[in-house]
């Protein structure tokens, strides 16, 4: 009965010791959410963390006139805090697409300053109307609206930013133009950038 209780026992010792390896095991193969060997994958593995943001990018467009080129102004927060001027040059291609070419202007509270360039490919979306009414007939919400992928590179730089200068990174995007401007197109933008490259859905 002794010797029985015994086997039983290293049995277990055995089995849990195995537990500890092949949990170990997995360790390696995910840490931090990143997956480093794919050649053992199970239906419970985690998925690559997504890219880090380095910085959001928010602007009002008080100008956007028929010839596409026009100005945002707004603000970075994230890794970056400060204020933000772009000069913009919003150019049509085959629809539903389009291109931009843009430079901004970013300054934080110490006055250190980065000039970015920035590239857009795009596509036009048409957005959705409110539903017909007979007290509010303004159905349309937004126009000329799209969402957007590109490249904020820094072309120049000031201070402790001296050394981001060729450095470039990817960003994912959106903006549009409100129906109910007055005398011009004013429109607002969103703009995420990015450490690595996103996946687009």
């Amino acid at each position: 009965m002794i010797g029985l209780r015994t086997s039983k026992w290293l049995g277990l010792v055995v089995l849990m010791l195995l537990l500890g390896a092949a949990a170990a095991s997995a360790q390696s193969e995910v840490k931090d959410g990143t997956i480093s060997d794919y050649s053992n994958l199970g239906p419970n593995a985690q998925l690559p963390r997504p890219p880090k943001v380095l910085f959001i990018h928010q602007d009002a467009v008080p100008s956007f006139p028929a010839t596409g080129d026009g100005v945002h102004l707004g603000t970075v927060r994230g890794w970056l805090n400060g204020i933000s001027v772009t000069n913009f040059q919003f150019i049509p291609d085959a629809p539903p697409n389009f291109h931009s070419y843009e430079f901004c202007l970013f300054m934080d509270l110490e006055g250190d300053q980065i000039m970015f360039v920035i590239n857009w490919l795009g596509r036009i979306i048409e957005p959705l109307r409110a539903p017909a009414s007979t007290i509010n007939k303004n159905r349309d919400m937004f126009t000329l609206t799209g969402v957007f992928t590109g490249t904020y590179e820094v072309t120049d730089a000031t201070g402790k930013y001296r050394g981001l200068i060729g450095k470039k990174y990817p960003c994912r995007g959106m903006a549009g133009n409100s129906a109910k401007s007055t005398l011009q197109p004013f429109g607002a933008s969103y703009t995420e950038v990015y450490e690595d490259t996103p996946s687009v859905p």
